[in-house]
């Protein structure tokens, strides 16, 4: 503080990104630091945090000192919300602030702050786990995602083999041992790579349950389904996802005696576990509130699922609502309805080109940014000489298991699983068209594009073989 004065309120200094080799040491370091700065007028402290917030270093505790008396004068407190409350506070303290002062270095260099979402509880036990064991190091984790990746490498093989046989269970293992989303989310810490395992088997037996001819192996297979999901659930919120479309699946491609049981067994076992283990949760005080409770109306999530002018990604001035209604879940809930009912009538004839942009957000990639997450995030592009190949080769993959998908589609004459199988992607595009996007939000159903394309592969593989 002493070189900015005891009496100013916050002082904001940068951040060092740190990354680390495969044995946990550091290969290289990335400064993010903000101009030295003191700002004393509410126009100066408004362009300051404007362009820290550009440069990602506003919504952070770890990167600021508070002036005791003032933070204890100024009333603010940590509320009961489970996402972003550090964003919040500060949104809410530095206005109160009369000096904020920014310094040209980073305080941290040799330790990691890490944060969770109530929701994400389970991925951040197994985490603590996995440091518990081998000790506090990202590698740890990134070892045992890949690990899991290599797993799903095995479950797509049977996925493809319940399906048509040996042959197709190679193919779909060979194209998802390939596909650059599964191997560059490895490097990343998300607890996608947790989920995707669980969520595969779910449909393996989803498709086990649809080959099943007996009421008791259609039963045994959902609930088998419910249960794998309800796991994989626990560490990646998709259940609105895959439920619906494995409930549309079921009551439009299974057979006419074993549609509702398949449903009703399929719903039991997924709600039983995952209730089940969110209530151990809040009830030993692993977790304040229960995993369903977000703290927050799910319109706020559509609010900005029908912001117009961020493409339906993230929006502070929609997450500041938060505050307009003090901090009032009822109040705020009211304040959403109001304004989203005004923000589609007023852009109704935006509507169908907001929805083509998120679409293009969600699909439009081909490495569905795992490359960004895992080389280029935090302004590193020109640290990796291979980023844009990585681009490039996931973009070119994705183009040809597309263009396998349209084949099939076209062609294939299996149009019961083919339904089930696309079902998977539209029911994550039709919830995304009500919510907030991000391109790294449909990673979780991917590999559908990769089962539907070796299919193709397959098909043609056959029909030459007939040929000849």
């Amino acid at each position: 503080m002493n070189a900015v004065g005891e009496e100013t309120d916050i002082v904001i200094f940068g951040v060092n990104f740190r990354y680390e080799d495969k044995r946990g040491e550091e290969k290289y370091t990335v400064s993010v630091k903000p101009e030295r700065a003191v700002c004393s007028t509410a126009e100066e402290i408004g362009s300051l945090i404007a362009e820290l917030d550009g440069r990602a270093l506003f919504p952070y505790m770890w990167n600021k000192l508070y002036r005791t008396e003032f933070l204890k004068s100024s009333g603010v407190e940590f509320n009961s919300i489970q996402s972003m409350e550090d964003f919040f506070f500060n949104i809410e303290l530095i206005p109160k602030a009369k000096s904020v002062a920014a310094l040209d270095f980073s305080c941290f260099d040799k330790f990691t702050y890490f944060h969770r979402f109530v929701h994400m509880t389970t991925f951040t036990l197994v985490c603590g786990l996995l440091f518990r064991i081998f000790g506090v190091s990202v590698f740890a984790v990134q070892l045992a995602s890949a690990l899991l990746s290599g797993l799903c490498i095995f479950i797509i093989y049977l996925i493809g083999k319940k399906i048509s046989g040996e042959k197709l269970g190679l193919i779909c293992a060979l194209l998802y041992a390939a596909f650059i989303p599964s191997i560059a989310y490895c490097a990343v810490f998300t607890s996608e790579n947790f989920a995707m395992p669980f969520l595969l088997l779910s449909l393996y037996f989803v498709i086990s349950a649809y080959r099943s001819v007996q009421r008791w192996a259609v039963c045994a297979n959902m609930l088998a389904a419910g249960a794998f999901l309800a796991v994989g659930c626990l560490f990646r919120g998709v259940a609105p996802f895959y439920i619906s479309a494995y409930v549309i699946g079921a009551l439009t491609v299974f057979a006419k005696k074993t549609k509702f049981l398949s449903c009703v067994s399929l719903a039991a076992a997924f709600f039983l576990i995952f209730t089940t283990v969110g209530s151990i949760y809040y009830k030993t005080g692993i977790t304040k509130y229960r995993l369903t409770n977000g703290g927050v109306p799910f319109t706020v999530y559509m609010l900005v699922g029908f912001n117009f002018e961020t493409g339906g990604m993230f929006s502070a001035d929609d997450q500041n609502i938060y505050f307009e209604a003090g901090k009032d879940k009822d109040k705020m809930a009211e304040i959403v309805k109001e304004r989203l009912i005004k923000r589609i009538s007023d852009n109704k004839e935006k509507i169908i080109g907001l929805m083509f942009k998120k679409t293009n957000t969600i699909f439009g990639y081909g490495e569905f940014n795992s490359v960004y997450w895992s080389y280029g995030n935090n302004g590193t592009e020109g640290a990796k000489p291979y980023l844009y190949t990585l681009y490039r080769t996931a973009s070119v993959y994705y183009i040809m298991l597309l263009a396998l998908c349209l084949y099939i589609a076209l062609t294939s004459k299996n149009k019961g699983l083919l339904c089930l199988l696309a079902l998977m992607i539209l029911g994550f595009e039709g919830g995304l068209m009500l919510m907030e996007v991000q391109s790294r939000y449909t990673y979780s159903v991917a590999y559908i594009f990769v089962i539907i394309a070796s299919s193709a592969l397959f098909d043609i593989g056959h029909h030459k073989k007939n040929r000849g």
